[in-house]
Order: C-alpha cells, then structure tokens, then sequence
C-alpha cells in the first residue's frame, strides 16, 4: 500500500537545487527537429575503402560521411544528433554531472540485419553499451521515466518534509 507524502507549504515557491549548466542550458532549448517532407533524404558523398561514392543519406543524419571512411559499404552509419541528460554526481566536494540517457537516431542502410531500418540507440549509463529501440519501445521506456520522474518528486517532498522535522539527529 502507497503513502502519500505531505507536501511542504510553499514547496512551489522553492527553487530548485540542482544547476544547469551553460551545456545542459543549450541543449534544454532546442527542440529537435522533426523530419523534412523529402522522405528519401538527400544524395551525399562518403568515403568507402578509400574511394569517392555518392550515397542516399536521410535529412535527420549529422555524420560526414567522407570524413568517417567506411571500410565497407555496409560499416556506413547514420545518426542523429543525440540528446543526454545531465545527472548530478559525487566529486569531492564539487558539483559535477555525468551524461546518462544519451540517445540518437541511428541506422546501417546497407546492413542485412534489423539495423537496416531506423532506431533509436540508448545508452543508458554512459558506458557506451546501447540497447537497439524500436519507437514504440523507446515510448514505452520513456512512459516509464515520466513514472521515475514523479517518484523522484515524491522523495523530494519527502527529504523536505524530513529536513522540516528536523531528521533523526
């Protein structure tokens, strides 16, 4: 059975502790950009084995292909530019973050496997290990956040409901 924790007077009013910092502001602002009406995208230069070729590439990829020199026609890859949120860490005594939750697009068009369609590449920890999301499972992952989310809020109340009473000193 659920308690419901009592919210503080004011508690509204009351800022928020945690900092964004001026790369956490920037990427707070814009909104990502949804897809152009051109479907199949664009044509674009991409260095593979060494050579010069010309390859469809959607509007939403950010990665220079020349510039990436695919071994193979199938080690091309394309991502968006991904999202991360800032999580606030232990440093000794300073205030640091740590990128969690980085997310982008991605797609290997050439690639005979599932990779060749579209998905949303997840690494949840910041340790570069991405789990392969279909859309509807990154909704569904992203319902469950928003349930963390108020969680997060509920403990919130209840550290401040705590401090209020004066803890257990």
């Amino acid at each position: 059975m659920g308690r419901t924790v009592p919210t503080p007077v004011n508690s509204a009013d009351e800022p928020i502790p945690f900092f964004l910092t001026p790369k956490s502001e920037a990427l707070a602002a814009p909104a990502i950009p949804g897809p152009r009406s051109e479907a199949a995208g664009r044509m674009v230069q991409a260095r593979i084995g060494g050579a010069l070729v010309t390859i469809p590439c959607p509007t939403w990829c950010v990665v220079d292909h020349v510039a990436d020199d695919a071994a193979f026609i199938q080690d091309v890859s394309h991502h968006s530019l991904p999202i991360s949120l800032p999580a606030p860490t232990f440093g000794g005594g300073q205030e640091q973050t740590e990128e969690i939750l980085t997310a982008d697009v991605s797609q290997w068009p050439f690639s005979s496997g599932h990779t060749a369609e579209p998905f949303v590449s997840l690494d949840a920890s910041g340790d570069s290990l991405c789990a392969e999301l279909a859309p509807e499972a990154l909704e569904a992952f992203a319902d469950q956040l928003e349930a963390h989310a108020d969680k997060l809020r509920q403990l919130a109340r209840l550290a401040a409901v705590a401090r209020t009473a004066g803890g257990a000193r």
